[in-house]
């Protein structure tokens, strides 16, 4: 993967193209607009979207950054390499006032959710939009959620998955996490069981 792609701290401006991923891959239990904008001005959540880069657009790099995160199922089955490209800064916007293709990006790729609450930290939410999986983003998501889990000071990080969600959980067992337990009969639209996953970081 190039510089099409770019990992940056989610912003107001994100969320309703992050809502429209999220309904689509979890349904009745995907998370609301007030969750997302409660992550993005919490102080202990760290939110992140991959934008792709419209053809025209220049690559920018831009100051680094880390910002953002809630108890569903994880989504990242897909493969390959990183985005190699810098994060850049969240703004605050008035989503109605913007032109969204102004600043050379045409949709977000995919996003995620990290909580840090030292020495623990949790995946809380992770996605790939279906048209832009086997790409390495949701492995690409996660390391970086595992990097800005470690600078917080965290020494473990969880995440938990739907069990029958085989391509999700050989992904993050590629990346270390461990089995934890079982929380039967936690997802609804399909009853699936919950597996929650540990990785150490320390």
């Amino acid at each position: 993967m190039t510089n099409d792609f770019e990992i940056k701290s989610m912003s107001d401006y994100d969320i309703p193209d992050v809502l429209m991923l999220e309904r689509e891959a979890f349904g009745k239990m995907a998370w609301r607009a007030k969750d997302f904008e409660s992550a993005i001005n919490s102080s202990y959540d760290y939110p992140f979207v991959v934008h792709k880069k419209t053809p025209e657009a220049p690559v920018t790099p831009e100051a680094n950054d880390t910002s953002a995160v809630s108890s569903k199922p994880a989504d990242a089955s897909d493969h390959g390499s990183c985005p190699d490209s810098p994060m850049a800064p969240a703004q605050s916007a008035d989503i109605s006032s913007l032109d969204r293709s102004q600043d050379g990006f045409s949709s977000i790729a995919g996003y995620s959710v990290l909580r840090v609450l030292a020495p623990e930290a949790e995946v809380e939410d992770i996605c790939v939009s279906e048209d832009m999986r086997k790409l390495g983003i949701g492995r690409c998501l996660l390391g970086h959620m595992i990097s800005v889990a470690a600078e917080k000071g965290a020494e473990n990080i969880y995440l938990e998955v739907r069990s029958k969600n085989e391509a999700a959980i050989g992904l993050y067992k590629k990346m270390g996490f461990q089995d934890s337990y079982v929380r039967k009969g936690y997802y609804r639209d399909p009853v699936d069981d919950a597996v929650i996953m540990v990785l150490n970081i320390m």
